[in-house]
Parts: structure tokens; sequence; C-alpha cells
């Protein structure tokens, strides 16, 4: 039963009390409706939306493309898919997906519209009419969004990162950002309030200087406070396992020791050649100790993620999820990055990506993609973590089945030896020489950064005559190696991924 709200007349249906209130009252639905009503604007742009009835109103959204990015419209439709039909996309179906090639074969013919040459030249002409380029992103306007949105995206994971929350606040917003390149944007200590200027180059984290005047040297005493919680009989410079010479840190229940290894003092220039680092974590593996070895700027920058990590060697995690509870999925790669911001050491990569979920909640990831150096293998694994003070039993097992092919990796010989892989059913290749950072300012650098054909761009002073570290030792580089990785490999064929 519908009432008219202006007179008190009863109809049975509501297009009867439409027609009463067009033809007795003279106005029109819409009008009618905003009497009694507030208006509501599309939720996501605040435009006019169109009406629908007087008992629905309005429409939430202004357009197709609003009701697309609503998140509960999303999480609607994923619920609702997922009871019809198992996926969250119907696009995941096998007969979506069989209806479409066979659509596409037969109006291009090749499985996907991409592969045609038709639209290749269709998209062509359009990006030349439109950018004066055969392709968006290599037009001026397209690497201009590009770079804009890699700073939106850059600022905004930093912004929002656990890392920074409790150290920093940042006083300024996306419009005052302007990249990291010789660029100090103003931050407040959350310690003591006060504000200073300090960049965020190579992902470093802003330190007040009232609180940490001297915080370089401090490196070594916050790492053993938060080990001497989990172990207070643990050895200081211990000189007994590498017979004088000294080790920061040595846990004789568990067989570990730790190194805190400051960029400048572990440098080349101060007697810290290739093998030093290499050399040390070996003679511990003799003596049956596990040497972990972590570098300055990683305890300072990332400091959440190597406590993750030293608590995983410990065995001090309490969450532990078994990995035959999770299911795998693809995911994104907004999605992969923002995870391996947050959870790996070496951050994000281009790559796929396939991931754990545990009650919808994602505890694991691996990117993959093709070889990099060793170019016999299929596959090359270029990032596997789990979430930062989480263990996911048989996680890794679980994840490369759903590849296919010979799989390569490699794990760094700082933090781990190999154990990991070696459960999973890898084995055992070699280990890499090492690898070496440049480091200047207390900061360190990737030498892929530093290519010879690219120093021209990034140094004060070239000489094209000179090696690529003759340049940077000229220009106040010194050089930093770690101890290399250990080598993997596996053999996934199909019928294992079933």
């Amino acid at each position: 039963m519908y009432i008219c709200l202006i007179c008190g007349r009863k109809f049975e249906t509501i297009k009867k009390l439409s027609s009463h209130i067009a033809r007795k009252h003279k106005i029109k639905k819409e009008i009618y409706y905003s009497m009694f009503n507030n208006i509501t604007n599309c939720i996501i742009c605040g435009k006019k939306t169109s009406f629908i009835d007087i008992s629905k109103g309005y429409r939430d959204f202004c357009c197709s493309k609003c009701a697309a990015i609503c998140k509960n419209t999303k999480e609607k439709r994923k619920i609702t898919n997922i009871k019809k039909y198992n996926v969250e996309n119907i696009s995941e179906l096998k007969e979506i997906k069989q209806k479409k090639e066979k659509t596409t074969l037969e109006n291009y013919g090749v499985k996907h519209h991409s592969q045609s040459e038709e639209i290749k030249e269709k998209i062509k002409q359009t990006c030349l009419e439109k950018y004066n380029s055969i392709c968006y992103l290599s037009s001026d306007k397209g690497k201009k969004h590009g770079n804009k949105q890699k700073l939106y995206n850059f600022f905004n994971k930093l912004i929002k990162s656990d890392r920074i929350k409790d150290i920093v606040i940042p006083l300024f917003n996306i419009e005052d950002y302007n990249g990291i390149k010789h660029n100090k944007y103003p931050w407040k200590c959350v310690k003591c309030n006060t504000e200073f200027e300090d960049d965020i180059d190579s992902g470093r984290i802003p330190r007040c200087p009232q609180c940490y005047p001297y915080f370089y040297s401090k490196f070594e005493e916050e790492v053993l406070t938060f080990c001497k919680q989990y172990y207070p009989n643990l050895i200081e410079n211990d000189r007994s396992i590498l017979n004088g010479r000294e080790l920061d840190i040595y846990i004789p229940e568990i067989n570990i020791a730790i190194e805190c290894n400051g960029l400048y003092w572990h440098s080349e220039l101060n007697g810290k050649d290739k093998e030093y680092h290499l050399n040390k974590t070996i003679e511990c593996k003799e003596k049956g100790v596990n040497l972990i070895q972590i570098f300055e700027d990683e305890w300072y920058n990332k400091q959440d993620i190597v406590k993750s990590i030293l608590l995983a060697k410990f065995g001090k995690i309490k969450n532990k999820i078994y990995a035959r509870k999770c299911i795998v999925k693809e995911i994104n790669k907004k999605e992969s990055d923002d995870f391996l911001f947050e959870n790996h050491l070496q951050g994000e990569i281009n790559g796929k990506t396939i991931g754990l979920y545990y009650n919808d909640e994602l505890v694991s990831v691996l990117t993959y993609g093709k070889p990099r150096f060793n170019k016999k293998y299929d596959i090359e694994i270029l990032r596997f973590c789990n979430k930062k003070n989480t263990v996911v039993i048989g996680g890794l097992s679980k994840l490369i089945k759903k590849l296919n092919g010979s799989i390569i990796s490699y794990c760094d010989l700082r933090y781990s030896n190999g154990k990991g892989y070696e459960s999973a059913g890898f084995t055992y290749l070699k280990t890499s020489d090492p690898n070496y950072w440049y480091i200047k300012n207390k900061k360190r650098y990737s030498r892929q950064k530093f290519q010879k054909n690219k120093l021209f761009d990034k140094l004060e002073y070239f000489d094209s005559t000179l090696t690529e570290k003759e340049n940077m030792l000229i220009n106040g580089y010194n050089i930093l190696w770690d101890c290399g990785n250990l080598e993997f490999t596996i053999e996934i064929k199909s019928g294992q991924n079933k």
C-alpha cells in the first residue's frame, strides 16, 4: 500500500500513486520526492544522478564508470559472483574465456584482439592523431602523466606506510612533492615535536636531529637491545667463534650470530674487500653458526621488516598459518607493489604475481618473470615474502606449483641459509660472487643506476676514458660488498599444478 503524503489517499501500486500526483496535484514525480526527502548526488563524483521513481528516489551513481569504481559495489559483485559461479569475476570462467576467444577469432582471426594487425594499426593511428606519437606512453603527454602518477603512487605509499607513522609526520602534501632527487621536505618528529627538513632519497626514513644527533652510531646498540628482549644471555662482541675475529652479537642457544654492518666502516676504502663479508659467513657456517648481516640503512629505513626477519630466525613469531588453508590467486601490480613495499627488503619489482590468501587476507606473495641472467631456465622467481610477523608454513611450495617449467631463484646469503628453498624441494646450484653497491653520504645506491652509458647524466665529473668504478670514485662514491646469493632450481611439470 502506498500513501500520498500530500492528501493522504492510499494506492495499491506505485504507478497509481505517481499518476495521482501528476493529475491531482499537478507536480512532477521528482518534485514530489524532493518535498519529503533529501536529494543526494553521485556518491563518487558528486554530480547529479537520474531519477528512478518516488519510492526509490535518485540513483547512487551518475554513470557506469562511477558505479564500477565504488568499493561497496565491487564487493557486492564479488560476493554475488562467488555465490553463483565460485569466482570473483565472471571473466575467470572457462566458458566465458572460450566464448571471448571464439568471437575474437571469428572477427579478427586471432584469440585476442590486441594480436590483430588491424587493431594495432587503429591504435597507432589514434595515438598519432591525438598525441603525435604511435604510443601514448612515449608521447610528451604520456610521459608527463606517467611521471606524475609515479610521484603520486610513491608519495601515497610512503605516507601510509607503517615505516614512518611512529617516527615522523610529513608537513607537506602531494602538491608540494616533487620527487626525491635533490629535494628536502619538512617533517615533524613524533617524539619531541621538533620540525626539521630531510630527504627521502633511496627510501631512507627522515630522522630528527634532536632525538638522533648521532643515530648512525646507535645502530648496533639498537639491534642489541632488540635481541636481548628474547635472549638476555646473548654474547656481545664474541671472539671465540672466529678465532679472535669479532662477531657483534652471538646467541649460543640457537647458534645464530648477527653482524651490524655500518655503511662507511664496512666499505672497500675501509679495508672490507669483495670477499670480507662472504668469508665471515662461510667461516661461521663451518662452525655450525648461522650468520645474519644487516646493513645500517636497512635497520633505519626498513626496521620493521628486519625485525620480522630476525623474529622468524629466532622462532618467535606466533602468527603461523598453514598454506593448505590458503587460496592461491593472481594479483594485480598495485596489490603486489604495495605488499612488497611493506614486507620485502628490496621492495617492488615488475613481473607476474600470485599470492596466498588466508580468510581473504593476502599473506604471501611470489613475483616471477623471464630469467634476467641465466636464460637456460624458463622462469626466475624475482620476489618471495610473507606478511611481516607471519609464518606461512608451506607457502613457497604451494605457490610454485602454479608455475610450469624450469625455475631458478636466488636468496640473499646475508639473511638466508637456503633451508626454506630446500624444504620446498629446490636443488642448490652454487653460491654466486658477492654483489656491490655504491655509497655516499651514508646512503646506499644500486650499481644498476650508474651504468657507464648513463653516468654522464648523474655525475658532476665524467671521463669517458675511465671505467665505471673509476668515475664513481672520482665523484666521492665508495664501494660496499655483500655476501652474494645462493642459487637454487626446481622443475615444475604442468601435471603438478592441477
